[in-house]
């Protein structure tokens, strides 16, 4: 087998669709997300008499000698999809294209490798860890396991509070003002630009798997949830909420509303993500959603300037 590299339009993306199925994550429509940050898709390899029999489709950022990989940016995961004759080798597949992914072709490499599919047994020994929040959603009879969670949830119903998927042509005022409001009280600079947003409110018009809410109280915006279908999980990314609102739990509301939707097609997990040290108040907000922790690898590689940048 040949290791091979695609960029952009060379991309084969019905050879890569073949291999990756229905995972968004290693999908174009995720990739295009990140045009607004300077990030292009790519797709590690392993070819077969010309055939493509394993990807690793990832984000690149900047150009040579300063290019930098991740599989896959901003708390997201990484896939290696592998045709299912060739699931045996995946070990001996995972550890060529990590070899090559090491070489000149960047200075800095970051694999998050939540599935255990990316890194090879000996290198996912000395990896780092993290640890990830998730709960079961699956049972056809699921709600939440807090009383009191569930009492919330029904007092924003009574309130009056409502959900919808975002519209960007009706919303992205009322969002960006959202998005502004939870960033100016952490006291941070914004993250992602207004062509940001806009690119992945395209991405969601036209792919499902991209769960993008609003709650409204008497017309007014007060919370928004952005979610990403991956398989059979759930995956919370962002949200964004006006704190004068507090008092009507609207983050309770939607996670609750959007766990709902995602149940009907097929999820079985919620996953709430990793939890910054220190975040005490978020992690008892996600273990009273029945969640258990998962911990997973990544891995940082880093050569030549890298190591200082």
């Amino acid at each position: 087998m040949n290791t091979v590299c695609y960029r952009g339009t060379d991309v084969p993306e019905e050879m890569v669709r073949a291999l990756a199925g229905r995972s968004f994550l290693a999908s174009a429509s995720f990739a295009s997300i990140w045009a607004a940050r300077g990030g292009s898709r790519v797709v590690w390899g392993l070819e077969e008499q010309g055939r493509l029999v394993a990807a690793l489709p990832g984000v690149e950022f900047g150009r040579r000698p300063l290019r930098r990989f991740m599989a896959m940016p901003n708390g997201l995961y990484g896939r290696l999809c592998i045709a299912e004759e060739f699931r045996p080798e995946r070990d001996r597949i995972a550890a060529a294209l990590l070899e090559a992914i090491s070489g000149d072709e960047y200075v800095k490499s970051y694999v998050f490798d939540f599935f255990g599919e990316i890194l090879p047994e000996a290198v996912r020994a000395r990896a780092e860890s993290q640890v990830a929040i998730l709960a079961d959603i699956g049972a056809p009879d699921w709600r939440p396991p807090d009383r009191n969670l569930r009492q919330e949830i029904r007092k924003a119903t009574r309130g009056g509070l409502s959900a919808r998927r975002l519209d960007w042509s009706i919303d992205r005022d009322s969002f960006l003002k959202l998005v502004q409001n939870i960033e100016g009280l952490q006291g941070r600079k914004t993250r992602y630009s207004e062509a940001f947003w806009e690119g992945l409110a395209c991405v969601a018009q036209a792919d499902d798997r991209v769960c993008w809410y609003m709650a409204e109280h008497e017309g007014t915006p007060v919370a928004t949830h952005i979610y990403f279908v991956e398989d059979e999980m759930l995956f919370a990314w962002q949200w964004y909420y006006d704190r004068r609102f507090s008092v009507l739990k609207a983050n309770q509301y939607l996670v609750n509303h959007a766990c709902l939707e995602a149940k009907a097609r097929g999820v079985q997990t919620l996953n709430l993500g990793a939890t910054p040290k220190g975040a005490e108040g978020t992690m008892f907000f996600k273990r009273r959603w029945g969640g258990y922790p998962r911990t997973y690898t990544h891995l940082a590689l880093r050569r030549g300037i890298g190591r200082w940048l």
